[in-house]
């Protein structure tokens, strides 16, 4: 066990089970009952650390895929994944039993992936996922004309944290508006002016129509 309570390995990194291409196993974090999630929020918030562990292993690749589209790379993505677990263990006493708790993670992931975008903001590419469900390009862009992965992913590197994040929260992720201020912890008309400024960035860098 780790200092936080949370199972790790030698090297005090939180374990993923990895499959042969080094993304995480896919696991059916989606299907489980919503009162199973609860009881073990509950045990492990009265430190029973195996109840914990088994969140990780429940949601852990849900939390790998989102902050893989955010950060475009595997190492990072491990870096906030495991951030947020252990964000996560040390803020259970915080969790509003009324949110779902998957929500609650995947809301601390987008604040761990924008702080790490922010403290790498000088690199100039960032790539988007390519081994995550396949995004048509169009899609992806958010009405800009059809770009290849290749183009978009340049492109992407040029549009500050926020805005990027924002952007793939709202057009490779697919989440509503309301849905990706509730994970940003901003307003919607945050959001809008967000996405606004990714697709105008977008457009100047690679040309194309946006819609609203």
């Amino acid at each position: 066990m780790g200092s936080a309570g949370v199972a790790t390995r030698d090297d005090g990194q939180v374990p993923m089970a990895a499959a042969p291409d080094g993304e995480p196993a896919k696991r059916p974090d989606e299907h489980h009952k919503p009162d199973d999630v609860t009881e073990l929020v509950g045990r492990a918030a009265s430190g029973q650390r195996d109840a914990f562990a088994e969140l990780c292993v429940r949601f852990e690749r849900s939390v790998f895929l989102l902050a893989y589209r955010l950060v475009g790379n595997e190492a990072d993505a491990m870096d906030v994944v495991q951030n947020t677990l252990l964000r996560g263990y040390k803020g259970l006493s915080t969790y509003d039993g009324e949110r779902p708790f998957r929500a609650w993670l995947l809301a601390i992931a987008v604040n761990e992936a924008r702080r790490l975008l922010r403290r790498r903001s000088s690199r100039r590419t960032i790539g988007l996922d390519e081994a995550a469900d396949p995004t048509t390009a169009h899609t992806a862009t958010g009405g800009l004309t059809t770009l290849t992965r290749a183009e978009l992913t340049d492109a992407l590197g040029h549009v500050p944290a926020d805005q990027r994040t924002a952007f793939v929260l709202r057009y490779v992720e697919s989440h509503t508006p309301g849905e990706v201020a509730e994970l940003m912890d901003v307003s919607e008309r945050t959001v809008r002016r967000l996405c606004q400024a990714a697709r105008a960035r977008l457009r100047t860098l690679l040309g194309g129509e946006a819609r609203d």
